[in-house]
């Protein structure tokens, strides 16, 4: 059984994540994911979508005037951890 990390975001975090096209992406060997359009480093990979977390929350679409105010919520994921083994020189 592959080891999982949890990610906890602010929908309307991932709201603007998605606006800026970001991702969620993973070191190998790392414990902390980060946004970003690309990978910080040659064998990080993407683990999340801002839409992973919006399908967790169980909706299709994010609020179409992006307030948040009064009705923010939580989603946690659990995302795959990247052995790093495979990736040492």
């Amino acid at each position: 059984m592959p080891r999982k990390i949890q990610v906890t975001e602010w929908l309307s975090h991932c709201d603007t994540m998605s606006m800026q096209e970001m991702r969620l992406w993973l070191t190998p060997g790392a414990s902390t994911p980060y946004w970003s359009n690309n990978a910080n480093f040659k064998h990080d990979q993407v683990v999340a979508s801002p839409w992973d977390f919006l399908a967790k929350a169980g909706y299709d679409m994010f609020n179409e005037d992006h307030d948040y105010e009064g009705c923010d919520e939580q989603i946690t994921l659990e995302v795959n951890w990247i052995d790093p083994a495979p990736y040492m020189d």
